[in-house]
């Protein structure tokens, strides 16, 4: 069977309609916010409706027989329709959108696959550090170069560098951060730093032009010294050795990239100061995983339209499987999980919103990209020691800690939570199908694979469950 378009029943499963009744949270979003809002979530439905649904299986296929491929032609559409540009400043080109944004975009393009939305959902990953870091000079120009390639049909893609060989989940927390067995190190000279070491899994690694690394500048004491720097893909001694062949989301290839001193110029350090990399991974974290619940939920959703089409088109004694009153239920039932999901993604993307990104980005300092000259200025302050530390000063008296504490707990809850039962949904859809689950052409195997993923990154479920505790209980 030739990959095709299947079943949409978005008329059932609306989702601002369901935003409508989300409380306090939704309703301090301005009607201009709001409105950009409607604006993302419609145009990603249509480029879902577009440029995934039909084509998911063929890339699916495509990436299996090469996981290096890449389609630069979906790239050019997605950067046309403004996903790749969406997260970037209003004053710079683009919507100024945060994880609420991100996680609404993401479930529609999930839906139909994951894949290849995650080509989209990693770029941003790789931008979130960068948006909300001190160093607007740096921020600033290549979120010009985003909006422009995006507009010209020449994308910049990002990538976030953070999993090393011997370093998955426990340099996402601090906990374990201290006795994280470190490779990827970087080391002082005039003018810069020298990063060498290995990084994997990293999407988008094998094509992105430019990739956020975090790096420790002593391994004995990586919590102390760990540091994010923003590595240009074509610098000297930057490689990648290898693409993974993978099981779930094929369409986004996962790299391991290597670093022979390769050199990063002061300007391109991302951290505010050096060893306060652990503060930026939280904020990424905070931010990222609400968006991933989304995956999660995309994926659900998608294998319940992807059912219905199979249980529409599929008889049993004469009749439409869907006629069954025991498959309504199994429908209902999966619905009614896929709805409850998306409360708990929103949620989290909108406490990121309220307590992290709304308050980071409408900070004093970065107002000033707001206006004409002023913007400018922020950018040469930058560029200086002090002046970088008068911004984080400000910055930091912006945020509340315990802001920062519920975030990443109700997007750590999300998480883990979602990733969990979209795995329920899928695989009791699949007993109801019984063998034909398995024919790739009914998508719903492949959904199976890509939903298993959304419980390992990001950190791995157990230790979302870990933050959730430590954030939200703190005993």
């Amino acid at each position: 069977m030739e990959p095709q378009r299947l079943f949409d029943i978005s008329d059932q499963v609306p989702v601002l309609r369901d935003l409508d009744g989300m409380a306090p949270l939704l309703r301090s979003m301005d009607r201009s916010t709001w409105r950009r809002h409607q604006h993302v979530w419609r145009t990603a439905r249509t480029f879902a409706l577009e440029a995934i649904w039909p084509n998911a299986l063929a890339y699916e296929q495509a990436m299996d027989r090469d996981p290096w491929y890449v389609d630069t032609d979906f790239l050019v559409a997605a950067g046309q329709a403004g996903l790749l540009s969406m997260s970037c400043f209003r004053s710079l080109g683009g919507l100024g959108l945060g994880a609420t944004a991100a996680s609404l975009v993401m479930e529609e393009l999930c839906a139909g696959c994951a894949g290849l939305a995650n080509l989209i959902g990693a770029h941003h990953l790789g931008l979130i550090g960068l948006l909300l870091s001190t160093n607007l000079g740096l921020s600033a120009r290549i979120q010009r170069e985003v909006v422009a390639g995006a507009r010209t049909g020449r994308p910049v893609l990002l990538a976030a560098a953070v999993t090393e060989p011997l370093a998955g989940s426990d340099v996402e927390d601090t906990r374990f951060m201290a006795t994280a067995r470190i490779g990827c190190v970087a080391r002082r000279e005039p003018g810069g730093y020298r990063l060498s070491g290995s990084k994997v899994f990293i999407s988008n690694g094998s094509f992105a032009r430019y990739v956020m690394v975090a790096a420790a500048l002593d391994r004995k004491r990586p919590l102390e010294t760990w540091t994010m720097f923003m590595v240009d893909s074509t610098a000297s001694g930057f490689s990648v050795p290898r693409v993974e062949h993978k099981m779930g989301m094929k369409a986004n290839p996962a790299a391991e990239l290597h670093l022979d001193e390769v050199f990063v110029p002061d300007s391109d350090v991302v951290s505010a100061e050096v060893g306060d990399g652990m503060a930026g991974t939280e904020v990424v974290l905070g931010a990222s995983r609400g968006p991933v619940a989304a995956i999660a939920t995309g994926i659900a959703r998608g294998a319940v339209e992807r059912f219905l089409h199979f249980a529409t088109v599929t008889e049993r004694d004469g009749r439409p499987l869907i006629a069954d009153a025991g498959i309504q239920e199994a429908v209902a039932s999966a619905l009614q999980t896929v709805g409850l999901c998306r409360s708990t993604y929103l949620n989290g993307a909108l406490c990121f919103d309220r307590h992290g990104h709304g308050v980071l980005t409408n900070s004093p300092m970065i107002e000033l990209f707001r206006l004409p000259f002023s913007g400018r200025l922020a950018e040469v302050l930058s560029r200086t020691p002090a002046g970088r530390a008068r911004i984080k000063e400000r910055l930091d008296a912006q945020v509340d800690p315990d802001g920062v504490d519920r975030t990443l707990a109700a997007a750590s809850l999300a998480k883990a939570a979602c990733s969990e039962l979209a795995l329920d949904v899928i695989s009791g859809l699949m007993d109801l199908m019984g063998p034909a689950a398995l024919e790739p052409e009914w998508g719903l195997e492949k959904a199976w694979r890509d939903a298993k993923l959304t419980q390992i990154y990001e950190g791995t479920n157990q230790l979302n469950r870990l933050c959730l505790y430590e954030r939200g209980v703190g005993l």
